[in-house]
């Protein structure tokens, strides 16, 4: 990955793991002008830049730049905590696409607790907001897991997303970074079962397995 720095201290999170694993492993921006230059050439036209937390990194704008937004479709995934009105419009003029707000639970707190952070829901939801008022492309991202589809927390997210009319993008669990083993989060037959009922009832909802590949 090309950094994992982030602001947050999310219960689930892979980045840190991987970072504890792999600290010396960055890429730098002359790594990103070759990768790039070659993912052009193999016809790949979505890049989205994940983190950690990619609106902490300082060198983004110059990140920005070396992508292209000229040859890729540039999807931004973040918490949402840095992503005041004036930065979203900045990265517009910039030429990122999309803007990928990770939220938990339609539920304040909940949202909070998961991410360990106070405020955090309130900060994403104007995240969201901001994106949209910037023109941005804007989606809710959300991890699925066994547990938590059934919750009124997910349903109210999926209101949210709904009533936004704007996609509601599910990753689902895997047991990776601070999952790590925890094969009981991971969603079964039943599961994508109702996630399908679900998706028939809201209907922009999304599914991590038809995302196009191209991430860094």
């Amino acid at each position: 990955g090309y950094n994992f720095d982030c602001n947050f201290n999310c219960r689930h999170c892979s980045a840190d793991f991987f970072q504890q694993q792999h600290p010396h492993q960055r890429l730098t921006v002359a790594d990103v002008q070759k990768i790039m230059s070659e993912a052009d050439e193999m016809g790949i036209f979505i890049i989205n830049l994940i983190g950690g937390e990619p609106l902490i990194w300082p060198d983004l704008d110059e990140l920005i730049r070396t992508i292209g937004p000229h040859r890729f479709f540039i999807t931004i995934t973040t918490n949402g905590w840095l992503l005041d009105l004036e930065r979203a419009k900045h990265l517009a003029q910039l030429g990122v696409n999309k803007i990928n707000v990770s939220i938990d639970s339609g539920i304040a707190e909940e949202h909070d607790a998961f991410r360990q952070k106070k405020g955090a829901f309130d900060r994403a939801m104007e995240a969201v907001r901001n994106s949209l008022a910037a023109g941005l492309n804007t989606q809710i991202s959300t991890v699925a897991t066994h547990q938590n589809i059934y919750t009124d927390g997910f349903e109210r997210l999926l209101r949210i997303a709904h009533d936004l009319n704007i996609y509601f993008d599910i990753q689902c669990a895997t047991p990776s970074g601070k999952w790590l083993g925890n094969t009981e989060s991971l969603l079964d037959e039943n599961d994508a079962r109702y996630l399908r009922e679900l998706r028939a009832k809201y209907p922009l909802i999304r599914r991590d397995v038809y995302s196009t590949p191209g991430s860094i």
